[in-house]
Formats: C-alpha cells, structure tokens, sequence
C-alpha cells in the first residue's frame, strides 16, 4: 500500500488551536481542534495529538513485526485501538486539564489504513465534530463521520436520522433552504456533546470501508465544513491537480467564505488533510 497526502492549516487568530498529524508509512493520519480550557486548547490539541500518533504507531508496529500477531493488523484490531486509545487519552488529557485548565478538550479524528485479505479498508475513529470524507472516483463525497454536536442531541439514539440531518445541514447555502427546526439545529452547531479530555467515559465513533486505487480521503476541522457544503468540498478536491492544489484551495474558499456574512460563515481556525491511496 502507497500513500501520499498533503496538508494546509490555517489560523483565525493568532494562536492555531488546529493540530494534525501524518504517518505515511504505518497508514495513520489525524486531524484535531483544540477548546475550552480558557484559551489553551492549542494545549488540549497538542497533548492529544502526541499521545494519539505514539500510541496508534505501536499497535500497528506490533501488528506489523511481531511473530505473534499477523502480518498486517486486522480491522477489528484497529477498531479496539481506536476506542482503547481515544479513551485513555481523554481521560489523561482531563486529569492533566483539571490540574492545570479549565476543563481544556479537544476534537479527534482518526484514520487508519488497513490490509485484510487483499483488501484495503481505512478506519475512522471520531470524537467531536472534525470530519472525514470519502471521494471516490464518479461518486459523490461520502461523510464517514457523525459530528458530536446538535444533531447527536437532538437524535441521541438514532444515527441514522443524525446523519440524515447532519447531510441537509451540510447542503444548505440560504436560509431558505432550512425549516426553521433545522436552522435552530444548524445555529447550535457548535455545541459538542463530547470531546476528547471529557474523561474515559466517551464514547468513540468508528467506521470502516474498503477503499480503492484512486480514492481520496479528506480530515478536515470545522474551519472547512462549516464555510463550505459538502458538494463544494467535493468539487474542490476533484478538480484540483495535485493534493497540494486541492488543500491549499480548500483554505482559500473556506477563507472568503468566513468573511463574506452568508449562511455559512464561520470564524474559526482551518485544517485539511486530503490523502490519496494507490495501489
């Protein structure tokens, strides 16, 4: 399996509260957004991100060396990783910020490329509301992820209608295009319901699919989502040349969009990740 990936970030402010992280050769990438903790969530961000990519690095080292385990780590492997490790982070990240902040945290979005039977499937473990897409070639742009906010209070139980609800928030451009229940839900947006540093308690969204030659995947934090639809972010990502154009454009839209006082307009630090695998 080959890898390539391109990374742009972008702050609204001075300080980045983004952070993003890349392994190319053991397949594991990730993208977070810092909060709370009054004004530090660049630290919240920071110790996740660390501790995340080391722990994530030695159980797909110990999957790919070690003669007791098989060749390349299984699928369901990764998916206990993932829970395993996002919960002891956040309960490390909530001692630390109740010692130290005010209940700092931070989102999380993990992706993991795994090999099973010749067949090459991602894993994607979320807490928070940064995102990962799947683009496949003359498909349309696929959420893989649920967002720990509005929609998971209004459909606790129901992932099916959040997701539902989640793809009609990401459409819209107008207020027009909203009821007046959904544009209550699409202002609240930005009420998480869990986050990374909110104890061991949380509880980890995981998806996986197979992927193939050509497929593009995009983590990206809610700088990019919240400024623009998912069709736009499609459209984007297709069109550009290479990783690097389509990264770099996707800041610049998401920018403009930022200022311009429509629907979507959203300050907010900016991130995305867009990776390619080939076969």
């Amino acid at each position: 399996m080959r890898y390539r990936s391109a990374v742009a970030t972008q702050p609204n402010t001075d300080m980045n509260q983004d952070r993003w992280f890349v392994d190319v050769d053991r397949g594991i990438f990730g993208v977070l957004d810092g909060m709370r903790g009054g004004g530090n969530g660049e630290v919240a961000a920071e110790f996740a991100r660390g501790h995340i990519l080391a722990r994530m690095q030695l159980c797909m080292h110990r999957s790919l060396f070690s003669r007791l385990w098989s060749p390349s780590p299984s699928v369901e492997t990764v998916r206990d990783a993932l829970v395993d490790v996002l919960k002891d982070v956040s309960g490390d990240l909530y001692r630390v910020g109740g010692e130290k902040f005010d209940g700092m945290g931070t989102t999380a979005t993990v992706c993991c490329f795994v090999q099973q039977q010749g067949i090459v499937h991602i894993v994607v473990g979320n807490v928070g509301d940064s995102r990962a897409y799947l683009l496949r070639q003359e498909m349309p742009i696929e959420q893989l992820t649920l967002d720990d906010s509005s929609v998971r209070i209004l459909f606790p139980y129901d992932d099916a209608a959040a997701f539902k609800m989640q793809k009609k928030l990401a459409s819209a451009l107008r207020r027009e295009d909203l009821t007046h229940e959904e544009w209550r839900i699409f202002h609240d947006r930005h009420l998480m319901t869990q986050v990374v540093g909110d104890g061991a308690h949380i509880h980890t969204r995981l998806s996986d699919v197979s992927v193939d030659s050509g497929d593009r995947i995009l983590l990206c934090t809610d700088g990019i989502h919240d400024n623009l639809t998912d069709q736009e972010i499609g459209e984007i990502v297709r069109s550009a040349e290479t990783l690097e154009d389509g990264v770099s454009v996707l800041l610049r839209i998401a920018e403009e969009r930022s200022w311009d006082g429509s629907l979507r307009s959203h300050h907010d630090d900016m991130t995305a990740l867009l990776i390619a695998f080939d076969e």
